[in-house]
């Protein structure tokens, strides 16, 4: 389960404490402290993604992408138009107009 972070107020919606609770992702938000029984409310947190040990450049590049049996395409900036960049299966041009 995720944990989600809230920001504990006083009576003059100064923060006080921060709080951290496990909850279900369909569970509704903690509007009081579970102890305490102070207002709350919950604070946006990005996620953590680790990317220090993932070469993703080399990942994402047309050789690696076609060899892992995906196809890249880049947009042509004049015309809007998709390109295919390495060998796979698909059209080689993709034009976001007639789709």
């Amino acid at each position: 389960m995720p944990i989600y972070t809230y920001e504990v107020l006083d009576d003059e919606g100064k923060v006080i404490e921060v709080y951290e609770a496990e909850q279900a992702f369909g569970a509704d938000p903690l509007q009081t402290h579970p102890i305490t029984g102070e207002k709350m409310r919950k604070i946006f947190t990005p996620p953590g993604v680790n990317t220090t040990y993932a070469d993703w450049k080399q990942k994402l590049e047309p050789g690696h992408l076609a060899q892992s049996g995906f196809t890249r395409y880049e947009r042509d900036r004049s015309t809007g138009r998709y390109f295919k960049s390495n060998p796979g299966q698909g059209p080689q041009e993709i034009d976001p107009k007639s789709v």
